[in-house]
């Protein structure tokens, strides 16, 4: 964060730092996933958002990105309305 703060203050705008990351659960996850953390500096205070814990298994091949979560995320119902206005617009 203190990285992102100093170029906020020196730029004038909102500054994001990301950081890669293996994590774990105690009971709901048999193998350690790859986490992707952000940090945003907005001026003098920190971006007070929700903190979002995602743990999926990503999959690419050629033509797809298959992004696999598991059933008991939260937040399941917004990823599932995103995926289906995103196929909606590709397919229009």
């Amino acid at each position: 964060m203190a990285a992102a703060e100093t170029e906020a203050r020196q730029t004038g705008k909102p500054a994001r730092r990301f950081k890669e990351l293996q994590w774990t659960t105690l009971k709901s996850w048999s193998v350690r996933r790859r986490v992707i953390a952000k940090a945003e500096w907005l001026g003098d205070k920190t971006n007070s958002r929700k903190l979002l814990k995602i743990g999926a298994q990503v999959s690419i091949s050629l033509r797809r990105i298959k992004i696999a979560m598991a059933s008991a995320f939260p937040l399941k119902q917004d990823f599932a309305t995103a995926h289906a206005n995103l196929a909606a617009a590709a397919r229009s």
